[in-house]
């Protein structure tokens, strides 16, 4: 009897059966599309209508309030840090920041290259899987040089750096990048699933929305115009949604979460990143899906954190979630007839420490207890009865915390210890260093950045010099307007209250320059170095300020004044690299006409030869060919 017909018969049968079973369970073959929308800023409470009773006002979002209609709404979501690189590196990859590393927006916290580190990342995993990936971002703190986020993306369409001297990061708005994404999509011929990742920075200051969402230049600085920037940002989330569908992809899993909130002004904090409050901490979430376990219209009330969110988006994509990514999803779940057990959120902040020199802050929630660590001060909170943290720094009143591994009533000490074990992360699989960091919730990666708990609590708390912060900001508000003279003593005046915060003097030597006092600026860099400001823009503009002191000194004949700002400059420059602040471009660019002064014609063609390995851009090309004349272009190295 002849086999081959009726295996063929068999196999069609095989496959039409199971092409039926999949209609039934309407699970598509393969991984599905993914779409993540981050949204730059945005608070929690801006999310669909506000207040209440007679006092509620209209939803400034109705886009995202109809994706949360046709899908699930997370009501108690935190993020890792109010910031957006170490943010944006846990929503990407499942991973606390002691884990992946970026603890940070300083440029030297950088994700390490797939080569160089065990695990994946979400666009590397839906890579893996079969996915066309890319992203699209609106904001230069997201640069792919400075942050490795690029890692697994067949696309990442980013904005160009700030210029040189910027105040404020580089961004486009919500409708360029919307626009880009979606001409992404439609040009796809291949066709296939995608992961897509567009990332909306409007609602981040200043408030500036266009007409009509703006609320005007008065507003700034202000909730009214955030507010404006919430409502275009969620229109442009409209545009994506509709132009996703009418691509083909309506089909999607889609997520939409922002990566931190805005204090407005909250607790004496003008924007975000220095304390952990629920302003900034407390964000919204919302996953749809109709094929894969997303309710509808559901609201989880559960804390949940957006460490949580790659695989959770994995698992709705039908693709494998890899090893060293957080195995929990937001959709997990207690088996029926028990109770829930309660799920530990972490949250920190290095900001303060890394330009301040302020306590690191860290914070930790079970259920509605919260418990803050902020070097010499340490807060407890109960969010059922103070949601706003009105009374922070009050004994905790409600009922006691326990821990998730024994179910034993936890102490504050055990929630410090804990605090301590999310942010060094301990090795996973390894010994538990507190009941709340057992079963490896808070495991893996490298304490580098962590002070010692006796050195850190030695700092001055980022809660008692918020203060400071304020003036600061003002000091850099005139400074951006041009106000040179006001800025100078604002940051003087911050100098005076708290002598060793270094970006104090890094922001006084900004103000000289301008003032044009250069040899004074100078040593405000040299100072803000001194005090553990490493940038190496940091180095780039003492060197600068000294060139222009010798110049300055050439022109009043005075030679003496003139060698002795080479020599403090070069000695300046020495030093930073003993302390192992990389050269940079402009550090090369300012070296070689300094070296010259000093008659060191040698090293000055190395420091320019230095200065062609660096990526050209106009500004640096300036200065270049100005160093080929200084140099004389027939020696000069080829371009």
């Amino acid at each position: 009897m002849r086999r081959g017909p009726l295996v063929v018969v068999v196999l069609f049968s095989m496959c039409a059966g199971l092409a039926v079973l999949a209609w039934v369970l309407r699970i598509p073959p393969g991984p599905r599309s993914v779409v993540l929308i981050t949204i730059d800023t945005l608070r929690d409470d801006r999310v669909g209508p506000r207040g209440a009773g007679a006092a509620l006002l209209p939803s400034l979002t109705p886009a995202l309030d109809a994706l949360a209609a046709r899908g699930t709404r997370f009501d108690q979501a935190w993020t890792v840090a109010p910031l957006t690189v170490p943010s944006h590196a846990t929503i990407l990859s499942g991973r606390l920041p002691a884990q992946h590393g970026l603890r940070t927006n300083r440029p030297r916290y950088r994700l390490a290259g797939a080569a160089d580190r065990p695990w994946a990342t979400l666009a590397e995993a839906m890579k893996e899987a079969g996915c066309g990936t890319a992203a699209f971002t609106s904001a230069s703190v997201l640069r792919a040089d400075q942050t490795g986020l690029d890692a697994g993306f067949d696309v990442y369409d980013e904005v160009p750096a700030a210029p040189r001297g910027s105040l404020v990061e580089s961004e486009r708005r919500g409708e360029e990048t919307v626009t880009r994404a979606l001409e992404w999509v439609r040009s796809r011929v291949a066709g296939g699933p995608v992961f897509l990742w567009v990332h909306l920075f409007d609602p981040h200051g200043p408030y500036d929305a266009p007409v009509p969402y703006g609320a005007g230049a008065s507003h700034l600085a202000d909730a009214q115009g955030y507010d404006g920037e919430v409502a275009y940002t969620d229109h442009q989330v409209g545009r994506l949604l509709d132009g996703l569908a009418a691509a083909g992809l309506g089909g999607a899993v889609v997520a939409v979460v922002a990566d931190h909130g805005e204090s407005l002004g909250e607790h004496g904090e003008a924007t975000h990143g220095f304390l952990l409050h629920e302003a900034t901490l407390h964000v919204p979430l919302i996953l749809a899906d109709g094929v894969r376990g997303v309710a509808a219209g559901a609201r989880r009330s559960e804390p949940a954190s957006t460490r949580d969110l790659a695989p959770t988006l994995l698992a709705l994509a039908g693709a494998p979630i890899p090893n060293g990514m957080s195995q929990r999803t937001l959709l997990d779940r207690p088996p029926p007839g028990t109770a829930p057990a309660p799920t530990p959120v972490y949250a920190e902040t290095l900001y303060g420490y890394d330009g301040f020199r302020w306590a690191q802050t860290f914070a930790l929630r079970i259920g509605s207890w919260k418990l803050v660590d902020a070097g010499s001060e340490t807060f407890e909170t109960d969010l059922a009865t103070d949601p706003r943290e009105t009374v922070a720094g009050r004994p905790y009143v409600g009922p006691p915390p326990v821990s998730p591994s024994t179910g034993a009533p936890l102490s504050l000490s055990d929630g410090l210890d804990a605090l301590r074990a999310a942010a060094a992360g301990p090795d996973a699989g390894g010994a538990p260093a507190s009941p709340i960091a057992g079963g490896g919730y808070f495991g893996g990666g490298s304490a580098a950045a962590l002070l010692p708990a006796n050195e850190n609590r030695r700092l001055p708390s980022p809660y008692a010099r918020i203060g400071d912060l304020t003036i600061l900001d003002t000091g850099k508000t005139f400074l951006q307007a041009g106000a040179a003279d006001l800025a100078l003593a604002q940051f003087d005046e911050v100098v005076k209250r708290d002598p060793a915060n270094p970006e104090a003097q890094n922001w006084r030597g900004r103000a000289l320059q301008k003032l044009k006092r250069p040899l004074e600026a100078a040593h405000a860099f040299r100072a803000s170095f001194g005090l553990g400001w490493t940038d190496p823009a940091c180095i780039e503009k003492g060197l600068q300020a000294y060139l222009q002191e010798i110049r300055a000194a050439e022109l009043r004949e005075n030679g003496r004044g003139a060698t002795d700002a080479a020599s403090e400059a070069i000695a300046f420059l020495e030093s930073a690299r003993g302390r192992g602040v990389p050269d940079s471009c402009m550090t090369a660019v300012f070296e070689v006409p300094i070296r010259l002064h000093r008659g060191e014609a040698a090293k000055a063609r190395d420091a320019h030869a230095r200065s062609r390995r660096f990526a050209p851009t106009p500004e640096t090309d300036r200065f270049i060919q100005q160093n080929d004349e200084l140099l004389g272009s027939p020696e000069a190295p080829p371009k």
